[in-house]
């Protein structure tokens, strides 16, 4: 009997802890700490914050914001972010006036981003209008890989490839239909000369690469290419740069390369 006694409560004690065990990990499974929905604020002249009751700051305390919601409405959001950098009116001064300014709030659910949207928040957004570090990381790749490849075709003909800081660049960049057309007669000849300085620069290095990987091409295929996606261009930006193949008797014997830069067009021909 005594032996009975004491095994009902270990056996009370051991079912007990099974259940708190449990409890403990279905919380753990049920928390949200990265965001799946995001909506967004914009700030006007003179209108509230939609957590402002009839007042108005100019200054976005996230961590504060975030528990106002947390002691008010019971409510969890997962990030909030002020993000500047718009292109306001300036010229516009009344109470619906957008400043530029917008802020984002990342929340679990779609419930969740239809309260915020209910209770004045502006727009829902598919994404993030925020970078992630990810996202900055995999955008520096890029560019490196694009330098590389630079760097590296440099060193095949024989040239220092120096990539210029932005800064350098044009001043003032000319709408499209102001800028002057220039052709430009055996470009390959031209291939070593530089005229060009900062973002330019980097447009007229990737055009000159882009000469020569089209000139092995014909070396290879006795032709140009119909489309310049056959030819590897992996991690090469073509920005300001259009392929126009020029096709005689039956087959692609020549092209135009039209270089669009900040102040001019060039037309490049192979020969």
């Amino acid at each position: 009997m005594k032996r009975i006694i004491l095994f009902l409560p270990l056996s009370f004690v051991l079912l007990g802890a099974s259940c708190f065990s449990n409890g403990e990990d279905g919380m753990s499974e049920n928390k949200q700490t990265e965001p799946r929905y995001w909506v967004v604020y914009e700030e006007t002249q003179c209108n509230s914050f939609p957590w402002e009751r009839g007042q108005q700051s100019d200054v976005v305390d996230a961590p504060g914001v975030i528990q106002l919601y947390q002691n008010r409405y019971d409510f969890s959001l997962i990030s909030l972010d002020v993000i500047d950098g718009g292109n306001p009116d300036l010229s516009c001064k009344t109470c619906g006036c957008k400043t530029g300014r917008k802020v984002q709030a990342g929340v679990a659910t779609q419930e969740d981003a239809d309260f915020l949207l209910a209770s004045g928040f502006s727009e829902q957004v598919k994404k993030s209008l925020v970078k992630t570090k990810k996202e900055e990381d995999q955008h520096s790749s890029s560019d490196s890989v694009a330098n590389n490849v630079l760097s590296q075709r440099a060193e095949k003909l024989g040239q220092e490839y120096k990539p210029e800081s932005s800064s350098k660049s044009s001043d003032s960049t000319l709408s499209t239909q102001d800028k002057p057309v220039v052709n430009i007669a055996d470009a390959m000849a031209d291939n070593s000369t530089g005229r060009h300085f900062g973002d330019d620069g980097m447009i007229e290095q990737t055009a000159k690469y882009l000469q020569q990987m089209l000139w092995i091409f014909s070396m290879d295929a006795g032709s140009y290419p119909e489309d310049i996606q056959e030819i590897d261009l992996t991690g090469i930006d073509l920005k300001g740069i259009t392929y126009n193949p020029i096709e005689q008797n039956g087959m692609i014997s020549t092209y135009e390369l039209r270089v669009e830069y900040s102040d001019v067009i060039e037309i490049m021909h192979p020969f």
